[in-house]
């Protein structure tokens, strides 16, 4: 089974339509660029493949050191102004 993969900016510009369609059928496509990347995702899952949480995906990018922290806000109760 084809999983996620990485791909040089050139050879992904040659074969967009293979990014587009491993993304949604394998995973998510991540694409360099001088050391920088950016990841394309499926927004919907494929049958073969378990469907990732997006919190997943986006702990799992590569980000070559940098620190990602990511934290939920569970607010249970939130400000409204009625008069406005």
């Amino acid at each position: 089974m084809k999983t996620s993969a990485t791909w040089k900016l050139k050879d992904a510009r040659e074969h967009f339509d293979e990014v587009i369609e491993d993304a949604i059928e394998h995973g998510p496509q991540t694409i360099l660029i001088e050391g920088r990347g950016a990841v394309v995702v499926s927004i919907a899952p494929s049958n073969d493949r378990p469907r990732k949480h997006l919190l997943e995906i986006l702990r799992s990018a590569p980000l070559d050191g940098e620190d990602l922290v990511i934290e939920r806000v569970n607010a249970t109760e939130r400000d409204v102004d009625l008069d406005a």
